[in-house]
């Protein structure tokens, strides 16, 4: 009897220390928290605002120049232009409306390409400090903190990363 009780704790015992040894280690990640201190990243939202910007201005100037088309096709149409007139600027209208649609469409093409060539690089940067904090730590799955409902400070990889990137966080 005495044996068996020996055998059975020999087994929760080395039942524990295999649990323990195969415990997978978990962290979560913040990564806007992480990007919105990196000053790289800063200065590529700062560069796209402008970007934004100028595609914006680009875009007014256009409308405004096709408003102004539709007020003076309004104004001239029944009174100062000939039937001929009138149909040589409805097409003029059409065009100019079509070639605002394309301009806002390539606008928005624009715009992507240039996030992505200017985010793509400084993403590569820290998902590469990510896994190296992941693996020097002992880390078996990292999470986005976006994606849970609950997590302990005590996970939190973001100040890890940002330290092996030499960043100083408060």
């Amino acid at each position: 009897m005495k044996s068996l009780k020996l055998i059975g704790l020999a087994l929760v015992l080395s039942l524990v220390t295999t649990l323990t040894t195969n415990a997978q280690k978990f962290g979560v990640f913040d990564a806007q928290y992480a990007l919105a201190q990196m000053p790289e990243y800063k200065l590529a939202e700062s560069e796209l605002k402008t970007y934004q910007q100028q595609l914006e201005n680009e875009f007014k100037a256009k409308e405004q120049e096709f408003q102004a088309k539709i007020e003076e096709y309004k104004l001239k149409a029944e009174t100062e232009w000939s039937m001929a007139m009138v149909k040589e600027k409805q097409a003029e209208l059409q065009q100019l409306e079509l070639a605002l649609q394309n301009f806002q469409q390539e606008a928005g093409q624009k715009f992507q390409e240039k996030q992505a060539k200017l985010l793509e690089p400084i993403l590569m940067k820290l998902e590469t400090a990510l896994n190296e904090v992941a693996k020097e730590n002992g880390y078996t799955l990292v999470f986005k903190k976006e994606a849970l409902v609950f997590d302990s400070p005590d996970h939190d990889l973001s100040k890890l990363v940002l330290k092996k990137l030499g960043i100083a966080t408060n």
